[in-house]
């Protein structure tokens, strides 16, 4: 199973800023060798995969109408033909997806034909390869949202892998065409029955209005509103058991991690949100019901949360939870950029029995006792800009886990 991921974006947006730190001189020593980097670009021509996700506004189309214009799309990644090679599906918004085959040595073909992407109307947003029915062959999920109130441009789509490169479209056919302006999808087996079930993070359902938050509390907590979905799968039949599992919460969505938190066998989920809602942060009872218990363990949240992820960043075989928030790194970008803190929405939302939140990047670690210490301020990694998506791995091999952390936004709204 591959988990989609914004890996190969992070990848060239970190190429991105490379060749923009040589060019400047503001990262590196001007006329050092390029042999000490640790990464080399290698030319859209050389690969021959030629993608860039064009955001065209239009009367519809815009921030006015949908905030999330310009949130980008998703990257995933996985061996679709079982050669050894990964292929790419790029995520398109107001242009075409694509699906590229790896032909070894970096180098590329366009096969989006295959899967009818020239064809495929609206707009995507996260992406999975996994093999969901359990046939030793990847399957893709695509989550769609967009400006369109077409019902059908922003159904979600399952590519079933039939072999040898051939495609059968069955989202309806598992259960999973929904029309919920989805943002990505989380594949994991939460009951250990040995299928994948599926967790998925959608905007908020229509008449919710984040600025309007405190006035919707009792219809969030009574769950009149609702945001995102879990499917368990039930002989090869994915079935809405959200509220069943405990699952039903509320909020404009940004990140979901998946893993074993409290080391009892069982996946747990971390669930980040933008605006005034809080995240969830959800433990695994072990009979097919989570709770959260993001009170009790975590002291207090990002404000604007946006990706996340579970790493075990000090190497104690714990795993630890990383959120990124959308606050300036300096003094002026700050103030110029970002209203203080409104404090009376704060204490409305305490009040009312929601978590103490703070617009900066959180970093959790795993105290192994049910608790966690917040510690993005020491670790260095608080103010990160309008962020996305954090990334652990160890680039260089020493052992620790580094991080990358995607971020930028095209316009300013002040």
């Amino acid at each position: 199973m591959k988990y989609s991921c914004l890996f190969i974006l992070l990848i060239i947006s970190f190429f991105s800023c490379k060749e923009n730190s040589e060019k400047s001189g503001e990262l590196n020593n001007e006329g050092s060798d390029s042999s000490e980097y640790l990464l080399s670009l290698i030319p859209n021509e050389a690969t021959n995969v030629h993608f860039f996700n064009s955001v065209v506004e239009t009367y519809e189309a815009n921030y006015l109408n949908y905030e999330f214009i310009y949130n980008g799309s998703g990257v995933a990644v996985g061996d679709l033909n079982n050669d050894g090679l990964e292929e790419i599906y790029f995520g398109g918004n107001s242009t075409d997806d694509k699906l590229y085959l790896n032909e070894g040595n970096f180098k590329f073909k366009d096969i989006s034909s295959v899967l009818g992407l020239e064809n495929l109307k609206g707009w995507t947003t996260g992406i999975n390869m996994v093999d969901i029915n359990a046939d030793g062959l990847l399957d893709i999920y695509v989550c769609r949202s967009g400006p369109s109130k077409i019902n059908t441009e922003r159904a979600n789509k399952l590519f079933i892998n039939k072999g040898n490169l051939e495609f059968v479209e069955g989202a309806r056919t598992f259960g999973l065409d929904k029309t919920t302006h989805s943002i990505q999808s989380a594949f994991f087996d939460h009951d250990r029955d040995g299928d994948l079930d599926m967790y998925l993070l959608n905007h908020p359902t229509p008449g919710f209005k984040p600025k309007k938050f405190t006035t919707h509390i009792e219809e969030v907590k009574s769950g009149k509103i609702q945001t995102d979905f879990f499917f368990e799968n039930i002989n090869g039949k994915f079935i809405d058991k959200t509220r069943e599992a405990g699952l039903t919460n509320f909020g404009y969505r940004h990140g979901i991690a998946v893993g074993d938190i409290n080391q009892d066998g069982y996946p747990d989920i971390y669930i980040s949100s933008d605006f005034d809602e809080p995240d969830f942060f959800y433990i695994n009872n072990k009979d097919k019901t989570f709770t959260n218990v993001i009170d009790e363990q975590i002291n207090h949240i990002s404000m604007n949360s946006m990706g996340n992820e579970f790493a075990d960043i000090n190497n104690d075989g714990l795993l630890d939870i990383c959120v990124v928030d959308m606050a300036p790194s300096n003094h002026f970008r700050s103030k110029a950029y970002m209203k203080s803190m409104n404090t009376t929405k704060f204490n409305a939302l305490a009040d009312n029995g929601f978590h103490y939140q703070y617009m900066q990047n959180t970093m959790h670690v795993n105290n192994g006792n049910g608790t966690f210490s917040e510690i993005a301020q020491l670790a260095g990694i608080a103010t990160t800009d309008w962020s996305w998506a954090p990334l652990f791995f160890d680039i260089d091999l020493d052992g620790k886990k580094d991080l990358f952390i995607s971020n930028g936004i095209k316009e300013n709204f002040l």
